[in-house]
């Protein structure tokens, strides 16, 4: 399990939120005071008293206060993978077409009876 620990007002902290929300990674999120001094949960798990700082117990891995480490660590073992696109066949119609069907007329338009592609 990911516990992030952090303070709303950082953007260190931010944007490994935004990453980790982007992704879809469940974590916990422990809020840390702002005064370093009274971070002392913070300190008993991981030394030292600097945000944000990522706890990976299925790892058993604390990244502390440097939120690039901790990106590219949440890269490594956790980013989902990319879509892969399928290459398109010259045929297929462009993306938001729709196929040319005939339309059912009102009023006084034909109706055309139609069977389908051969």
């Amino acid at each position: 399990m990911l516990e992030l620990y952090q303070f709303e007002e950082c953007p260190h902290s931010q944007k490994v939120r935004q990453r980790l929300s982007d992704w879809g990674i469940d974590y916990i999120l422990r809020n840390v005071p702002r005064d370093l001094e009274k971070r002392t949960q913070l300190m008993k798990v991981s030394g030292q008293a600097k945000v944000p700082t990522l706890v990976d117990s299925d790892r058993e891995r604390i990244l502390g206060g440097d939120e690039n480490a901790i990106l590219a660590y949440l890269i490594e073992f956790y980013k989902p993978p990319e879509p892969v696109e399928e290459p398109s066949s010259p045929g297929d119609a462009a993306p938001g077409e729709d196929p040319s069907f005939p339309e059912e007329g009102t009023g006084n338009q034909n109706k055309t009876n139609f069977k389908g592609y051969a």
